[in-house]
């Protein structure tokens, strides 16, 4: 620890300093607790949920979280688990309508509650490669979007007319 903040774990060879200070989501003091989480990532979707990607101390279990800011509801969406490390990034894209269905107005996307109304794209490193998937609403694993023996790097759009995802990768050359 430095006077400055302190020290974190991180997964490379060098650590991370700093300052700020977090709360522990389910209260609780946090302090030498095996179970403490930290709210790593979070988004409002257009149908009114708050989703958020929140880690164990240890970063080897991520869940993805949706909250229903009317009722306080908790749901457990999706959940990532490592023996090293989960990497975090920014893939999480909450989709507007599923494939081919016509859009539906903002009002019937939230008729049921805040929601990841008509699914979502997220990232995974669970082949040993970071990939696409696309998943139903409730964390249901619709199919992998990207394969193979590269890395996606970013998301750059989505085109949910037409069904396409585009992205950057690092693809290796012959």
């Amino acid at each position: 620890p430095t006077s400055s903040g302190s020290r974190a774990r991180c997964p490379r060879d060098f650590s991370i300093r700093s300052s700020a200070h977090g709360a522990r989501l389910g209260g609780g003091s946090g302090v030498g607790d095996a179970d403490e989480e930290y709210l790593a990532r979070f988004v409002w979707t257009a149908g009114g949920a708050l989703i958020a990607q929140v880690l164990n101390r240890s970063q080897t279990h991520l869940k993805l979280l949706c909250f229903d800011p009317a009722t306080g509801a908790r749901t457990v969406v999706l959940e990532e688990r490592s023996d090293t490390w989960v990497n975090l990034d920014h893939f999480f894209t909450p989709l507007h309508r599923a494939y081919g269905a016509p859009r539906a107005p903002h009002s019937e996307a939230s008729d049921t509650g805040a929601s990841i109304a008509s699914g979502f794209i997220w990232g995974s490193e669970r082949t040993g490669f970071k990939h696409l998937y696309q998943y139903a609403p409730g964390g249901r694993l619709i199919a992998p979007l990207t394969g193979g023996e590269y890395v996606v790097e970013s998301v750059v759009g989505v085109d949910e007319e037409r069904g396409l995802v585009y992205f950057m990768a690092a693809h290796p050359t012959p």
